[in-house]
């Protein structure tokens, strides 16, 4: 039921757009509309919106967004713009990456703890819009002073009096190519921060949330997300001493690096004990490795209120931890995971994660390539045979990497076949 709940909302969603393209064409000579991709946690769907007024155009000049209390929007136009001086989020802040434009932020973003920041693509292909953020790094050692901040998310600053830290706001992910990179961060000593050890540097921030403090509340919906911290800072979460915060991802292919010094993909900085919660839909799945940054093991399939072990290497993707003939099972294909469904036949191969069945419908595979041809990660697997099934492969016909899981078989026709 929970599948056609989703193909049910996802072909309303299709109509839905459909109809705001529409009215965009209908708009007045001389009006510039803007689509974007929104996505709706109730419905558990995307679905194109259209804006052509109330909007700002971001410019090179463009050092603040949004005023406290409101919504604002804003859009990148141009194909690249780079701003030299950190931008500060106020507010409740929508952004609009339009295809092909790419948005440096050359010292990041801040969004303040009270404030957001909601990242819109207009598509979910290779032409999606892109936001590199780099981390905030100003050092004066001969005062000494400094400024730093995250790439995107929280800042610290230092003077020969005092020293203030703000915790990451809110950041709602709907699309885009984001790369959030604290690894330039490297300057700070232990004239600025006492618990760094003397005569070193180092940085404090995260990729993605604090700085020299906690991570905020991150909702990544879609899009392609690459987070990356500063040696004591996580990919998402917290900067050094600061507390992971709070993840949620519905959706997108997320990677996240922690810094050198024991900080985690997503999570906590170093020293920053709690990892926050990380909570995964149904369909994601994480890896997690100390030591890999391309992680492929120590999977964790949702859908789960809280991730327990974190890695200073993690990634998640829109998977059900289950693999068929080489194709990663989503979302998006589990309804006909080969793509050999047609009006007059169903397809051999489909999946419904709200009671983990494999459906394997009259299959026929030969095949020498090396390795298993069902791969599965899955705590418990059932497998539901209809007609005469055949798998001939090298390795396994099905293989779990999940250790102790549960396989069940079930079939209601009289066929026989081979797996």
């Amino acid at each position: 039921m929970k599948e056609r709940f989703y193909n049910q909302r996802n072909l309303t969603g299709k109509l839905r757009q459909l109809l705001v393209l529409f009215a965009l064409l209908l708009l007045p000579l001389g009006s510039r509309a803007y689509t974007y991709i929104k996505f709706d946690k109730v419905t558990m769907s995307s679905t194109t919106e259209g804006i052509n007024s109330g909007f700002t155009v971001v410019y090179s000049s463009t050092t603040s967004m949004g005023t406290d209390g409101e919504e604002t929007w804003y859009i990148v136009t141009e194909n690249d713009i780079t701003i030299q001086d950190r931008i500060t989020v106020s507010g409740n802040v929508h952004l609009i990456l339009c295809d092909g434009t790419t948005l440096t932020a050359v010292k990041g973003i801040t969004v303040p703890s009270g404030s957001s920041l909601s990242i819109y693509a207009q598509s979910d292909g290779n032409s999606m819009g892109a936001l590199i953020a780099s981390a905030l790094s100003d050092v004066d050692q001969s005062n000494p002073w400094g400024s730093f901040g995250a790439a995107i998310g929280g800042v610290y600053t230092v003077d020969p009096q005092t020293s203030t830290s703000t915790d990451c706001g809110t950041i709602y992910i709907h699309g885009g190519q984001i790369k959030a990179d604290a690894s330039n961060q490297t300057n700070v000593t232990n004239a600025l921060v006492s618990s760094i050890p003397a005569g070193s540097s180092a940085g404090i921030a995260a990729g993605i949330g604090g700085c020299g403090s906690d991570g905020g509340t991150v909702e990544i919906y879609g899009g392609t997300v690459t987070a990356t911290g500063s040696s004591y800072g996580a990919g998402i979460g917290g900067g050094l001493h600061g507390q992971g915060g709070n993840v949620h991802i519905y959706g997108g292919n997320v990677t996240a690096a922690g810094g050198s010094d024991s900080a985690q993909g997503i999570g906590a900085g170093y020293n920053g004990g709690d990892s926050g919660t990380l909570m995964l839909e149904e369909y994601i799945t994480c890896f997690g490795d100390d030591n890999n940054s391309n992680p492929t093991g120590n999977a964790v399939t949702g859908p789960k209120d809280n991730v327990a072990t974190r890695y200073r290497y993690m990634k998640t993707i829109e998977s059900y931890g289950l693999t068929v003939g080489g194709v990663v099972v989503s979302r998006a294909n589990a309804s006909d995971i080969l793509g050999d469904g047609t009006t007059n036949s169903a397809p051999t191969a489909s999946y419904v994660a709200s009671t983990n069945t494999l459906t394997l419908n009259g299959i026929n595979v030969v095949t020498t390539a090396t390795g298993n041809y069902i791969v599965s990660n899955l705590q418990k697997l059932n497998v539901d045979l209809l007609g005469e099934n055949n798998i001939s492969c090298t390795g396994a016909a099905i293989y779990n990497e999940y250790n102790g899981a549960s396989l069940h078989f079930k079939s209601t026709d009289t066929y026989s076949g081979n797996l």
